[in-house]
């Protein structure tokens, strides 16, 4: 493995000299080495490295990071481990501190558990360690993407889980004036700016409000903004913020918005426990380090550790990866589909050929007239079709047994800002796959800009219901139901779901709130936070 460059420091091997080190000899970077994009830090040797970890103190470097490296070079067989055998019992001792753990017992089963591929939590050490302290370790939590943002470069960031953390302690993490505290290895402030406290938003029932923040995180360089941050909590059933870059003080961004939202699954599940999903979408104004952006995943899964805090077990992350859709008609049917469809609908092309017939047996009948009629005829058939298809195939039977006939929902109009504050259920387009919605928004990707529910119990002939969904910015900006796409899913565990897209490209980013009823007039509304990024797949 390629060593880190030389730089200008004065000899003293800080953590973060230690840690990109390490994660060199781990492997992060592949075969080569950082990229060239990060910033000149000089080599540490394994053994240096290893005890400047091992003596950072644990506000500043968390046991979990301690664990992570560990687990990281096990997997690379741990690296120099002959010359620097006291130093990794030295790094393995500061985490167990007076626990009753072995030290060499612990690096074993860091090496079992990297062999066999599986997550470190599993293993009997772990059994003594805290929750927080083993989570995600030996297991992916990040998708990463690039995205653009206007056009601007990302990289896109998104992890979620169920904890059985209690609410309260999940929660609080959502507070960004708690990061600091509860995640010293990524956050090194995140102050108030102009104000003693951010600026209350009155709501009944709810810790609403809005602050600007002065942040400073520590990746692969330190990075400061000036952030605009939404935060809501109601009650004990969700918790949620938003951030939005303002200023770039040291100049080193373009881009830092996403969200973080917590959601109480008690009240579908039975079971105690809470379903967290978060984003981050950074861009920086150094081509290079967007480059660099992709490699931040052990920062940004150290801050999530932090949700754990208080649990009995360690998460199992949710693959945010779409399910696959359930399938549509087979082509070979979809004539007969199509037929059945007609004969739903006959009663349009019914009066369109009395009309003819009526108009026929006159004398004032003319070949323009027949022009006329055909081309009625064709057009209605032609717009029945292209809903069709533009709302999915896979719908034709359920149009074909609607007494009503054409049942393809037209187009949304473009959202207008609504200060309404009571969301109001809707009927929106559900099936069992749900077809991009037209217009510009069918060219984001899957994954962008969409949101998937689970609703246990949810019945297959159920048509859920989202209300308009509100942003928790003041203001209120609101996405209209009308513009939400519905789709029942099946999760990978055979739990099922909701899927909601918007092709609402007016509303501005943010986070957006409202419910989810199982049907029209269900009394279960399964609360809904939904995140509008304004990216696109680069």
């Amino acid at each position: 493995m390629t060593d880190p460059k030389v730089s200008t420091a004065d000899g003293t091997v800080t953590p973060h000299d230690a840690y990109v080190s390490l994660l060199t000899r781990s492997g992060h970077f592949g075969n080569e080495g950082p990229p060239p994009a990060l910033p000149q830090l000089r080599p540490v040797e394994t053994s240096e490295a290893l005890r400047a970890f091992a003596e950072a103190p644990t506000n500043e470097v968390p046991n979990s990071v301690r664990l992570s490296v560990l687990y990281d070079l096990a997997r690379q067989g741990f690296p120099d481990r002959d010359p620097a055998n006291d130093e990794y019992r030295h790094l393995a001792q500061s985490v167990i501190g007076r626990r009753n753990v072995d030290p060499e017992q612990l690096l074993q089963d860091l090496r079992s558990a990297s062999t066999d591929g599986k997550p470190f939590h599993t293993t009997s050490t772990a059994q003594a360690l805290k929750a927080e302290e083993v989570a995600f370790i030996g297991e992916s939590v990040c998708t990463v993407h690039q995205v653009k943002v206007g056009d601007l470069v990302g990289t896109w960031l998104y992890s979620e889980f169920d904890t059985d953390a209690d609410f309260k302690s999940v929660s609080e993490w959502v507070d960004p004036r708690k990061w600091p505290k509860l995640a010293p290895f990524m956050f090194k402030k995140m102050d108030v700016v102009g104000a003693p406290e951010p600026l209350a938003i009155p709501e009944e029932g709810t810790d609403h409000w809005h602050g600007v923040f002065h942040e400073e995180v520590q990746l692969f360089d330190r990075v400061s903004a000036i952030l605009h941050c939404d935060h809501r909590t109601v009650g004990n059933r969700l918790a949620g913020m938003t951030f939005e870059l303002t200023f770039s003080p040291d100049g080193q961004l373009d881009v830092d918005r996403g969200y973080i939202t917590v959601t109480n699954t008690e009240p579908e599940t039975g079971v105690k426990g809470c379903r967290v999903q978060a984003l981050k979408i950074v861009g920086f104004t150094d081509d290079g380090w967007d480059v660099v952006a992709r490699y931040v995943c052990p920062y940004w899964t150290d801050f999530l550790r932090a949700a754990v805090q208080g649990g009995k077990s360690a998460p199992t992350p949710r693959d945010p990866s779409l399910p696959p859709p359930a399938p549509g008609p087979d082509p070979g049917d979809l004539l007969g589909e199509w037929t059945e469809f007609l004969g739903a609908t006959a009663r349009t092309y019914l009066d369109l050929f009395e009309g003819v017939n009526a108009r026929a047996v006159s004398r004032s009948y003319s070949p323009s007239d027949w022009l006329a009629d055909g081309s009625r005829f064709w057009s209605q058939m032609a717009k029945d079709w292209a809903q069709a298809w533009t709302y999915g195939l896979e719908r034709l039977p359920e149009a074909a047994r609607d007494p009503g006939g054409t049942v393809f929902a037209r187009p949304p109009r473009p959202a207008t800002a609504s200060s309404s504050a009571t969301p109001r259920p809707t009927a929106s387009v559900a099936g069992r796959r749900a077809a991009a919605p037209p217009g510009p928004a069918a060219d984001r990707p899957p994954g962008l800009d969409e949101l998937i529910v689970p609703v246990p119990g949810l019945g297959e002939q159920e048509r859920p219901v989202v209300s308009d969904l509100r942003s928790i910015e003041a203001g209120a900006a609101t996405i209209p139901a009308a513009a939400v796409s519905v789709a029942v899913v099946s999760l990978p565990d055979g739990t099922p779901g909701v899927r909601l897209r918007t092709s609402d490209t007016s509303a501005p980013p943010g986070l957006y709130v409202g419910s989810l009823l199982p049907a029209a007039g269900a009394p279960n509304a399964v609360p809904v936070q939904f995140y509008v990024s304004g990216a696109r797949e680069r």
